[in-house]
């Protein structure tokens, strides 16, 4: 049964539905599977992720796999999430789970891939900062940083 959600969910609220929250680095596609589904062309990609620092629960493995919906087709793909392989991102990840798929693979909790500057500041849609999440980061402004992310995790 699917379930359908009427807004977009909140920073607190991707915190509270993820698996693994993790900073690091995407690498790949190192697979993609054609999606034979809607009107428009989607793909599957593979990325491997080396877990640079993790903020929440635990890495089965040195390196998990993420998989990533895209538009587009196997040779040209548009990916719905940041996994540029050279940017570092903050990334709030649910086990994907099915019949042979392996135990070390992940899907983006609503999207929750963001990239992270050198700073230390993770670009977050402002749609996704709502009252409860600034309050319990620490955040007045706009954005959050690695650190005001790590604070809402721990609450």
């Amino acid at each position: 049964m699917s379930t359908t959600y009427d807004a977009t969910p909140s920073l607190f609220e991707r915190v509270v539905g993820s698996d693994l929250i993790l900073l690091g680095v995407a690498s790949g596609p190192v697979r993609v599977e054609r999606l034979d589904s809607g009107e428009r062309p989607r793909v599957h990609g593979w990325f491997e992720m080396r877990p640079e620092r993790v903020l929440d629960g635990e890495p089965p493995s040195s390196t998990i796999l993420m998989r990533v919906i895209g538009e587009g087709t196997e040779d040209d793909a548009h990916w719905l999430v940041p996994v540029s392989g050279e940017t570092p991102v903050l990334a709030m990840l649910t086990r994907d789970i099915g019949p042979d798929l392996p135990e070390n693979l992940f899907a983006p909790c609503f999207a929750g891939v963001y990239e992270v500057s050198a700073d230390g500041g993770v670009r977050v849609p402002d749609d996704a900062l709502d009252r409860v999440t600034r309050e319990l980061a620490g955040s007045d402004g706009d954005g959050l940083t690695v650190d005001q992310v790590h604070r809402l995790v721990e609450a």
